[in-house]
């Protein structure tokens, strides 16, 4: 049984990279399930209230960081959502799609908002680092998740 908590805790990693796989969430269930098969024991309130942050801070990580960078570097809502997108198709393509896709997702979305090439390419390139800032963070933040499920609980 605990092989399903695990499975799902791998696949909530995997949704690091595939924007289709909801990562916080299945960490968190894959969490909560090894709780349950452990009778709640060592799941007292200092463990919740880390759980509870970390899992908001993960969660801050996918909406709050990206949007964020891409607006401080000039971008636009249009950015944020090509991006998106962008990482949507271009994860059928495989690792180098998960970058290409949103790169050239935005710099289409710029182009059509009217911006220059320049432009619309220097905007591309900072949503991706938004974009992969924001997975660092996201990471960061599930790693500690599981690393509190195993030094608290």
């Amino acid at each position: 049984m605990s092989l399903l908590a695990w499975l799902l805790i791998g696949l909530g990693f995997a949704g690091v990279l595939l924007p289709i796989l909801p990562a916080t969430p299945l960490v968190a269930a894959g969490i909560v399930w090894l709780g349950y098969l452990r009778g709640w024991n060592g799941f007292g309130p200092v463990f919740w209230v880390g759980f509870v942050l970390l899992t908001v801070l993960s969660i801050a990580a996918d909406y709050v960081v990206m949007p964020w960078w891409v607006k401080k570097k000039g971008g636009s809502n249009r950015s944020s959502f090509a991006a998106a997108l962008g990482m949507i198709v271009g994860a059928f393509f495989s690792l180098p799609g998960l970058i290409l896709g949103p790169l050239i997702a935005v710099f289409l979305a710029e182009l059509t908002h009217g911006h220059m090439a320049q432009v619309a390419l220097r905007h591309a390139l900072n949503t991706v680092v938004g974009m992969l800032i924001s997975g660092l963070a996201k990471f960061t933040a599930l790693i500690a998740l599981v690393l509190w499920y195993m030094v608290v609980a």
